[in-house]
């Protein structure tokens, strides 16, 4: 899993629900209880917004270890949505459902990683990629996780531990400045209680992988109309998912039983192989794959000659994939030798079913509103 760990920066705004304990006079208090009590307020009210929406920088977005500026919005339910500027590329990511899409250039494909004819079959196609190596907003950026790992943090950094910093004016609005390691979140003193920012706050979603993340949240002006706005960007979004193409690197094709035979009388060379599609990722949902088989026979001082197959199978099928040249060979009694090979490439793709994909969601964004 890559880039895992989170720090957050910049401000939101939210309406947070939260209430003030009023110690008697001459009663022993704890100073700490009041800021638990401010800070659980504000997490609590934080955890049940139904959008947030998030950029700034990453470190790394998709294991190829370019870095990336973010802007994505998530739903309570893990539904997101944004872009990602990789170098001179923009990709577009989505997450419904827990699968992760990718919509991108062959330019950037070809930078990932990806062969020359995979790159070119899914150039501005939607393509299934592994939410461990992706930018998975959806999966760890909800509401409720985020304010989450936000309460964590602040555990973590015994910001709940002392009492409420002297309150300061942030943009006209009285906050407290509660630190949190090097940075803070700015919670207002008025109740109820209000996370108006948080800035340069790490929180780490994966202990075993310290790569960072530096986000910004803006969700203060998040209304019916931000909702709607995103609603009608995923269903544009879920009208191009007529196929979707997973990642070359998920896929496995093994060759098996690789022939040529040449005929003296046609002077006719057929070349073939066995081909078995194989996905390597358990998270893949594609079910088949479609394989090209390219042949080149050489000849010498007869020249080379190429043909090539195309076939389709499902996950775990064998199938055959064969083709044939024919030589101009001189009636000179010489034997020509002839030497054969060939390249197998394959793309995986599934047709998800669009109609049953656009009703949850708009149920989804229905109870949102």
């Amino acid at each position: 899993m890559r880039s895992r760990s989170l720090a957050l920066t910049s401000g939101f705004a939210v309406a947070v629900l939260a209430g003030c304990v009023s110690p008697q006079i001459g009663a022993f208090t704890d100073p700490a209880a009041q800021t638990r009590e401010v800070v659980g307020g504000a997490m609590a009210a934080l955890a049940d917004l139904p959008l947030l929406e998030y950029t700034g920088g990453i470190g790394e977005i998709s294991g190829s270890g370019e870095p990336a500026t973010v802007s994505m919005e998530v739903t309570e339910s893990g539904t997101s949505y944004g872009t990602a500027e990789v170098g001179e590329y923009t990709v577009d990511i989505m997450t419904i459902d827990g699968v992760v899409y990718v919509k991108a250039s062959e330019a950037f494909w070809i930078s990932y990683g990806a062969s020359d004819s995979h790159a070119a079959k899914v150039d501005g196609e939607w393509v299934q990629v592994d939410p461990a190596e992706w930018f998975d907003a959806g999966a760890f950026l909800t509401p409720e996780e985020y304010a989450a790992l936000l309460t964590e943090a602040m555990g973590d950094a015994g910001s709940t531990e002392i009492a409420l910093p002297e309150p300061q004016d942030l943009d006209g609005v009285e906050v407290y400045p509660i630190a949190v390691g090097e940075g803070f979140v700015y919670v207002t003193v008025a109740p109820p209680h209000t996370v108006v920012a948080v800035v340069n706050v790490g929180v780490t979603v994966d202990p075993s992988d310290p790569g960072g993340v530096i986000l910004s949240t803006d969700v203060a002006a998040l209304d019916d109309g931000a909702l709607d706005a995103l609603l009608e960007v995923l269903e544009t979004a879920i009208g191009e998912l007529a196929t979707v193409y997973t990642d070359d690197s998920q896929l496995v094709l093994a060759e098996s039983s690789p022939a040529m035979e040449c005929s003296n009388s046609t002077f006719k060379c057929t070349m073939s192989v066995d081909v078995t599609a194989d996905i390597s990722g358990e998270f893949v949902l594609a079910d088949k794959v479609s394989i090209t088989f390219k042949a080149t026979a050489d000849g010498g001082p007869l020249g080379s000659k190429k043909c090539d197959d195309k076939a389709d199978a499902k996950i775990g099928e064998t199938v055959s994939l064969s083709c044939a040249v024919t030589f101009n060979v001189p009636a000179d009694g010489v034997e020509y030798p002839i030497n054969s090979s060939w390249t197998v490439t394959g793309v995986a793709t599934f047709k998800p079913d669009t109609e049953a994909i656009l009703e949850a969601l708009q149920e989804e964004f229905a109870e949102l509103g």
